[in-house]
């Protein structure tokens, strides 16, 4: 008698950076949305230019990472404050407040496609 084997390793690590790259695109969207509503809980609108410029990048290849921010120049200022501003956290708080919905996206997106 003789077995065969069959190595599914391409298979599960193609499932597996798809799941990954698709967990931080949706860590990326909930953030912005998130972020956004801080600043307008802190009343940081001015221009709306702050609450408009929320941005993410995925990094699926090599760190598997997502990096949020704005990109407005000022928007350091408003996040740290200044000598002449105290400081309104809409990211730092927007992420710490948060980490439990960041999770529970990770978690319920890595395993799908995989049967149990």
């Amino acid at each position: 008698m003789s077995a065969k084997f069959k190595s599914n390793k391409n298979a599960v690590l193609s499932q597996y950076n798809q799941n990954a790259a698709k967990a931080l695109a949706m860590i990326g969207m909930a953030q912005n949305e998130i972020a956004s509503m801080e600043v307008s809980a802190l009343g940081a609108i001015d221009s709306g230019n702050l609450h408009d410029s929320m941005g993410y990048f995925v990094d699926d290849k090599d760190d598997k990472s997502v990096v949020v921010g704005n990109t407005v120049d000022y928007a350091h200022f408003v996040e740290l404050g200044t000598r002449n501003m105290g400081a309104r956290p809409f990211l730092r708080n927007s992420i710490n407040n948060h980490k439990g919905t960041y999770r529970s996206i990770v978690q319920d997106t890595l395993g799908e496609g995989f049967d149990s």
